[in-house]
């Protein structure tokens, strides 16, 4: 699937990766809405390119599997750790 080379697209692109893998929670929504608007700001700051989008696609799925398994929602502390910036992968463009 292509998405259109802007923030929108930037944004369907890094939603479309969290459904494949996961049903978020609303915590989880939460924290990656203010994730996502970031990543797509930084994202235009540098150039919507087909590059950018595949590094970015690329780091949240690496993101995605680095997911503990088990619990209610272990999707859901993880994404607050990537929106304030304290996943132990961060720096991960475009997110920290």
């Amino acid at each position: 699937m292509s998405y259109s080379c802007d923030a929108d697209g930037a944004k369907a692109m890094m939603w479309a990766t969290v459904n494949e893998a996961y049903e978020p929670s609303e915590s989880a929504k939460a924290s990656f809405e203010e994730v996502f608007a970031a990543g797509a700001k930084r994202m235009g700051a540098e150039g919507y390119t087909p590059d950018s989008f595949d590094l970015a696609h690329g780091n949240l799925k690496k993101f995605l599997k680095e997911i503990p398994e088990g619990g209610q929602d272990p999707l859901g502390p993880e994404a607050a750790n990537l929106k304030d910036k304290t996943s132990k992968l961060c720096p991960l463009f475009p997110f920290c």
